[in-house]
């Protein structure tokens, strides 16, 4: 799985002069003008298939989708289309964790080895605990080393739980002292792990006694309608999936990895706008509480601030467009995406496509000024 390397200081805005259909970057622009530029974008960029949504008033207010799910097959992306997309998993995970600190299964500085029937050491420093608060804020010294554990055309075979504990007990296939931690204490160095992201989802199926994917479905896409969103390959219908392509426009064959919760989620532009939605209204939408609006507030608060100073509790801030976001990209083989929401506004963006080595960036920028 790629690594997104998350800049620690502000991000240079990149600047336009000329917006869609000659205006001014800086205008308001209309919701045609914003297809339009999205349509030059993907075609300036290779992009095969996209879809988006705008939040604003605390409901969706524009939802759209352009190109391709499976060029082959002229399949054209829809808002049933179904998406995996990398790294906005992420969040996901987050939420999970954090249903369970709300019901006070757990607490956020705990030693995560007090809920695991392996321990996760880092070896440099053998007496001091990796916690939660660690993992999701990415300070925990575990590192990502080059394991390769994609399966193709189907679910990994691997357990999440075998492939940890081969990852992290000595002997194991993927063990490495060198390679799987590093040399500074856990809590005061920044390094975004995926292989952390998947020991949260192992975290929440030995806490909840449930398997990661199940209880995700029952207490966060279930309450929040997202009836076409899933883990794994076999809980959805793989006729709707967008085909990855990279920048050739070949197709990669459908593929799934072991360490599964750090970016396998796939789900629709409707469904994943639920979650976002949630957020925007402090955790409340058709009638279910997803979280607690205090506990999204201390989601947001920064963590680590003396070594890092974007991440909060398995979301980030993001400057780049002018404006300091929350939310996650995801990268990863033939995907690009992009999920956040301006906390003082409450106005939010997504934006799924199955292109590869795409900044998306500037097509969420016009997507935010359309809201004006």
């Amino acid at each position: 799985m790629k690594k997104i390397i998350v800049v620690l200081t502000a991000l240079a805005l990149i600047s336009f002069t000329v917006g869609c259909n000659g205006q001014n970057i800086n205008a308001v622009i209309t919701f045609d003008c914003l297809n339009g530029f999205i349509k030059q974008e993907m075609e300036s960029k290779r992009i095969p298939g996209l879809s988006a949504s705008i939040i604003k008033d605390d409901e969706i207010i524009w939802v759209n989708s352009f190109g391709y799910a499976n060029i082959a097959n002229q399949i054209k992306v829809s808002g049933e289309t179904i998406f995996m997309v990398a790294s906005v998993s992420k969040p996901v995970v987050a939420t999970a964790i954090m249903q369970l600190y709300e019901k006070g299964r757990l607490d956020l500085d705990d030693n995560v080895n007090d809920y695991l029937p392996f321990q996760v050491i880092n070896p440099n420093y053998p007496n001091e605990h990796i916690t939660f608060r660690m993992l999701l804020a990415h300070t925990s010294s575990i590192n990502d080393n080059d394991y390769e554990v994609y399966s193709w055309g189907k679910d990994s075979p691997v357990a999440l739980g075998d492939f940890l504990r081969d990852y992290f007990v000595p002997g194991g296939e993927h063990y490495s002292e060198v390679e799987n931690f590093h040399k500074s204490k856990p809590g005061t160095y920044y390094d975004y792990s995926n292989v952390g992201f998947a020991l949260l989802g192992y975290l929440v199926e030995n806490i909840s006694g449930k398997p990661f994917d199940e209880y995700c479905k029952e207490n966060i896409f279930i309450p929040l309608g997202m009836t076409s969103t899933a883990w794994k390959l076999k809980d959805i219908d793989i006729s709707r999936k967008a085909v990855p392509y990279n920048t050739d426009w070949q197709p990669y064959q459908h593929y799934t990895f072991a360490d599964y919760p750090a970016g396998q989620l796939m789900t629709t532009i409707n469904d994943i706008s639920n979650f976002l939605l949630a957020y925007i209204r402090g955790g409340a939408i058709n009638g279910r509480q997803l979280l607690l609006s205090s506990t999204i507030e201390l989601m947001k608060d920064r963590q680590f601030t003396e070594v890092q100073n974007v991440f909060g509790l398995g979301w980030y801030y993001d400057s780049r467009i002018g404006q300091e976001l929350f939310g996650h990209i995801g990268i990863e083989m033939g995907i690009r995406t992009v999920m956040f929401f301006n906390p003082e506004t409450n106005i939010g963006g997504i934006i799924l496509s199955n292109g590869e080595d795409v900044d998306l960036f500037p097509i969420l920028e016009q997507m935010f000024k359309a809201t004006k």
